[in-house]
């Protein structure tokens, strides 16, 4: 039987070259180098790249925890 992986532990999925594809939480996150790509139907940053894999998973977590707009809120620049 294949080790199980837990829920919240990010899965890589599929690798070619520099892309590769990782699973979380529901969430697909597709990386290209410097651009992550954040795919979760219903998230309100579906489909948005940033600059780290690590914070599309926080991203996940904060939505999934009820809080992805208290730190959307947090990282507005001003203008």
């Amino acid at each position: 039987m294949p080790d199980l992986i837990p829920h919240h532990e990010p899965r890589l999925v599929k690798m070619e070259g520099e892309c590769t594809t990782w699973e979380y939480c529901g969430a697909i996150v597709r990386s290209s180098g410097v651009h992550h790509r954040l795919t979760m139907p219903g998230h309100p940053l579906d489909g948005r790249s940033f600059g780290q894999r690590d914070l599309c998973f926080r991203l996940v977590d904060y939505w999934l925890d009820g809080s992805v707009a208290k730190f959307a809120a947090s990282r507005k620049r001003p203008r």
